[in-house]
């Protein structure tokens, strides 16, 4: 080589002869695997798919009718990720300030193994039937997992009053929903007015949210709503439903490539591990894809301005990007879509695996512990929890029906993150944003970042959007447990290779690293302990503000309150019967205001709970003399409210 050129054609020959020989062994593997060629394909998961619909000789029926095709699009929801309570510290033996004067307590950090491939091996529709009239769909509790006919249902849900408390970490049946300013809690309401945090300004966008609201028209699964009433929802209406075909048609391909991957790892071939985990991964995505964001590309040379402009003046335009060369990119809309994607597949995998992970909180951990467990943090198919019990690891060794004890990475058990490292501290301040220390370590951030085994000797820390090296380098415990406490946020420079208009840029951005702010739980004033949206002592807490009580006092006070509900007794007619009451107890206003004004003083003096009193001063509140005649469903949704 006589210069730098002779240099760098080398290393771009090289190069290009390396990538051929792998593209060409990627190739062969996949020729070998399913007889399908990479080549003819425009991304891996379309030939994935189609990998799986020939392996498994299902014919999926795509649906033809607009209406079943939304009601499936509006029962589609993401994973589901949420901090319940934001700092919690382990007392156990192994912890080096363990007071064996206190109980036991641990903090757990435990994953489903392949979440959503376990899901996939059950029973997936395979062709919507059409659409079935309430009164002719089956009772829903009977209908077994393995039918050959399964139902997505439209229904209306609701939370019992008394079983708030017990819903309040793990809230079931998310919503996509924007949430409102007026949600806010005081703790984040003063964040949003911070200059530094939300600069006094409110923004947020739609996301899935866990709420103990009543839920409309809500779409879900069979299996889905089957797990949502047997831990003790209540299904208020039903509006209809969509029948389908069902069968274990993706278990034997999901099946075999895990036991590809297995065999990869214990050859140690990197290459098949991820090639298989790929193959199942990808299906999944495909059987949801949304037609509705592909786009259509016009590539215009820039004397081309008249065509350039019309195209700009289309409500379908979207933006355009010019390079250099004299050529535009001009991004547009399509016009028309076909839906043709059986998104009713993904909306299955979606709802049971949801399922999966309520029955786990609720079917094991709830019944076991009770009040002594606590949900900290979850995201899609993991849990952090603090129990409170002598030695949870023996607890665990219990039930290897349930718990991965020797990490097999078998579906459905859950496994242990830390692998066995007990856990003394737990910070997570938002989704995506937390930190676990291993118990008897130093939370302090260390001179040796790139020391040996930097999980097992700081944690894991996570934080959406930052870089992992900067995570590594700069956000230790000390940084998350900083941030909480002074309700501050970190900025970090972070450095990258980027590309603009295919140039490559060395970009330095200074962004926003950790953030204490989190409006997806009303985050009581300690910034620790958090309500799902919707809870009764939410809206006592907003009472007692209304009565001009201070902010500390009122959520004391609310968080204090006990619920003690008086059933209504036994008639045949409980609407009639209270209308009847009601009138008989307060013939007029004055009536009302007297009884309201005695109420108050009696409600200043004693522990809140919910009574025919309480119902009594709502239904007249609203049924004044020229709006006396209320329906039914509006009493009913007051007993509803007054868990009656």
């Amino acid at each position: 080589m006589q210069s730098f050129g002779d240099y760098h054609d080398l290393y771009l020959e090289t190069n290009v002869l390396l990538l051929a020989d792998v593209f060409m062994n990627y190739i062969i593997m996949c020729l070998q695997d399913d007889g399908l060629d990479p080549s003819h394909y425009v991304s891996a998961p379309g030939m994935f798919n189609d990998s799986l619909y020939k392996s498994s000789g299902v014919e999926l029926k795509l649906m033809t009718n607009m209406d079943e095709y939304l009601t499936v699009e509006n029962g589609i929801r993401g994973g589901m990720t949420m901090t319940s309570h934001r700092y919690a510290k382990a007392n156990n033996p192994q912890c080096p300030d363990y007071k064996p004067s206190k109980p036991n307590s641990w903090i757990m950090y435990e994953d489903m193994n392949a979440l959503y491939l376990g899901a996939m091996t059950q029973y997936m529709p395979t062709e919507i039937l059409g659409k079935v009239a309430p009164e002719k769909i089956p009772d829903i509790q009977s209908i077994a997992p393995d039918a050959e006919i399964g139902y997505i249902l439209e229904v209306d849900l609701e939370a019992p009053v008394h079983l708030h408390d017990f819903f309040t970490d793990y809230p079931l049946a998310p919503e996509k929903q924007i949430v409102p300013e007026n949600w806010l809690s005081l703790y984040n309401e003063r964040l949003v007015k911070d200059k530094e945090v939300g600069n006094g300004k409110y923004v947020s966008g739609e996301k899935l949210v866990q709420t103990l609201f009543t839920k409309k028209n809500y779409v879900v699964h069979y299996r889905a709503l089957q797990t949502y009433m047997k831990f003790g929802m209540k299904v208020t209406k039903i509006h209809g439903a969509l029948k389908f075909q069902q069968s274990p048609w993706m278990k034997d391909y999901i099946e075999k490539n895990i036991r590809k991957r297995k065999i990869a790892k214990a050859n140690g071939d990197e290459f098949g591990v991820i090639y298989y985990k790929l193959k199942n991964n990808a299906v999944f995505g495909k059987q949801m894809e949304n037609v509705r964001k592909h786009m259509r590309v016009e590539l215009l040379r820039t004397e081309e301005d008249k065509k350039i402009r019309r195209l700009a003046s289309s409500p379908l335009y979207v933006g355009f990007k010019a390079f250099e060369g004299g050529i535009t990119a001009v991004h547009m809309l399509k016009s028309t879509v076909t839906l043709n994607k059986p998104i009713y597949v993904g909306q299955a995998i979606l709802d049971i695996s949801k399922a999966m992970m309520f029955n786990f909180w609720y079917g094991y951990i709830k019944p076991r512990y009770g009040d002594k467990a606590r949900l900290l943090y979850t995201d899609t198919d993991s849990l952090i929890m603090w129990i409170e019990t002598e030695d949870i690891y023996k607890d665990r060794a219990e039930r290897p029906d349930i718990f991965d004890l020797n990490y097999s990475g078998d579906l459905f058990l859950m496994k242990d993150e830390t692998k066995g490292d007990p856990i003394g501290e737990s910070v997570c301040l938002k989704p995506k944003m937390y930190s676990v220390l291993p118990a008897g370590h130093d939370p302090q951030t260390p001179e040796d970042p790139d020391a040996e085994d930097p999980k097992k000797k700081h944690g894991i820390q996570k934080a959406k959007g930052v870089k992992k090296c900067v995570v590594k380098r700069e956000l230790r415990h000390d940084k998350f447990l900083e941030c909480l406490r002074t309700r501050k946020l970190t900025r970090h420079d972070m450095y990258g290779l980027h590309s603009y208009d295919h140039q490559i840029y060395l970009e330095r951005v200074n962004k926003i690293g950790l953030n204490p702010y989190d409006n997806k739980r009303w985050i009581l004033l300690d910034g620790i302990r958090t309500l799902p949206y919707g809870h009764w002592r939410i809206g006592l807490y907003k009472r007692l503000i209304a009565s001009e009580i201070s902010p500390e006092e009122a959520e004391e006070r609310a968080m204090k309150a006990k619920l003690r509900v008086k059933k209504l007794r036994a008639e045949k007619d409980p609407n009639n019967y209270i209308k009847k009451t009601v009138v008989k107890i307060f013939p007029n206003e004055e009536a009302y205001t007297l009884r309201l004004e005695n109420y108050r003083k009696w409600y200043e003096d004693n522990d809140l709970y919910a009574s025919l009193e309480e119902l009594y001063k709502l239904y007249y509140h609203i049924a004044k003399e020229e709006n006396r005649e209320r329906s039914d469903d509006e009493i009913e949704q007051m007993l509803k409210a007054m868990a009656i």
